[in-house]
């Protein structure tokens, strides 16, 4: 006495209802989606934070003048305009204190090294406080102003 395994409970039309997706699920599914992605594009263009360029800058002085030279790598050199803030950060010198500057002069050149691209920005400032008898490096970020997530993506 065999039992036949492959009995159909259910008819034809039962199996059809159950082997499809109802369309309001998949429609609802499509709906959210692009609406998750709706809101993720506007957090993404209206969400806007402070750009800040970093780099390493060349200290030379000159009497009681400080000539700087900022090697900014060339991605971030369209974002840097004349009159910016420069802060220069010197780590390990305790006699000197954070130097606050503006570009002054961007250097229309590219200089091209086996590791990176970069632009120079130029400039001097007043600073009497010391006197470097050498060139020094110090850290240096420019404050390049408000920028959204989406523009720099998009850039």
């Amino acid at each position: 006495m065999g039992i036949d395994e492959n009995i159909e409970l259910r008819s034809k039309k039962v199996r059809n209802i159950i082997g499809q997706v109802p369309k309001k699920i998949i429609r609802i599914g499509i709906s959210s989606i692009f609406f998750i992605f709706l809101v993720l594009m506007m957090f993404a263009y209206f969400f806007q934070f402070e750009y800040t360029v970093e780099g390493v800058c060349t200290l030379n002085q000159k009497n009681d003048t400080i000539y700087y030279s900022l090697e900014v790598t060339s991605y971030d050199a369209n974002r840097i305009k004349p009159n910016q803030k420069i802060l220069l950060r010197t780590v390990n010198i305790p006699t000197i204190d954070n130097i606050e500057t503006n570009v002054q002069q961007i250097d229309s050149n590219l200089y091209i090294t086996d590791s990176a691209s970069y632009i120079k920005i130029k400039g001097s400032f007043l600073y009497s406080k010391v006197i470097l008898t050498e060139s020094i490096k110090v850290e240096a970020s420019v404050k390049t102003g408000k920028i959204n997530i989406l523009d720099l993506i998009l850039k």
